[in-house]
């Protein structure tokens, strides 16, 4: 069942996505700031609805593991496992915004960017744990159905991380809009395309928060097999 913070949030990505195009003929560049930065505010309500802390305390995710070679019977490796083979379905399925880039190359900076909200989320609720680490190890092994590179995956989570530290330029651009711009660079060969910079946003604030509620799922299964064991 569907949380109010998700309500909110898929509100947020519609709102954002008429805004942007029933104000872009007035307003051009204008219209992509103002639908990233109404995104972002409601992602933050909807965050704070869902974690209910602040922001300053989320934890930067941790470089991509080296996953194991054999998928095994545990459940938090099956459930990572089965994460990444969703992944991949899902950003081979998307696709792409425009002409200017090829199929491929967005797919797999999709499939980082996704990875890097996956593991943010996970972080975040998980903390460096050994669930956690079950979960990332085997969503690795389920992105292997490409060619998943993980030295540039290694390489993004850290660029990321590092955007996200820094925070934006303009605080109501939102606490990914670096990421975005990063993303778009990284599709085009350095170019700015303000239609990739807000489906970048759109995406990692949706992956976030749909994981950030699984996750504490997994969270609360946890801590009351810990309680049973005792």
């Amino acid at each position: 069942m569907m949380t109010w913070a998700g309500r909110l949030l898929r509100f947020g990505i519609f709102a954002s996505i008429l805004l942007t195009t029933l104000t872009y003929s007035e307003w051009g560049w204008g219209s992509i700031l103002a639908g990233i930065g109404l995104l972002a505010i409601i992602s933050f309500i909807s965050y704070l609805m869902s974690r209910g802390r602040d922001l300053d305390e989320r934890e930067i995710p941790s470089v991509a593991p080296n996953g194991p070679i054999n998928l095994g019977g545990d459940k938090w490796e099956k459930m990572g496992f089965d994460i990444g083979k969703e992944a991949i379905k899902y950003c081979k399925s998307e696709l792409k915004p425009n002409e200017a880039i090829s199929q491929e190359t967005y797919s797999k900076e999709l499939l980082y960017l996704t990875t890097f909200g996956i593991d943010f989320a996970a972080l975040s609720v998980l903390g460096d744990s050994t669930v956690k680490n079950k979960i990332m190890n085997y969503y690795y092994v389920g992105c292997s159905s490409i060619r998943f590179d993980l030295a540039r995956c290694t390489e993004t989570q850290k660029e990321y991380a590092e955007l996200l530290k820094k925070g934006p330029p303009q605080k109501e651009l939102g606490i990914y809009y670096n990421i975005g711009k990063a993303f778009a660079y990284r599709c085009t060969d350095n170019t700015v395309d303000p239609v990739l910079i807000l489906s970048a946003v759109q995406h990692l604030t949706t992956t976030i928060n749909k994981f950030t509620e699984l996750f504490e799922v997994v969270a609360k299964e946890r801590e009351s097999n810990e309680i049973e064991a005792l």
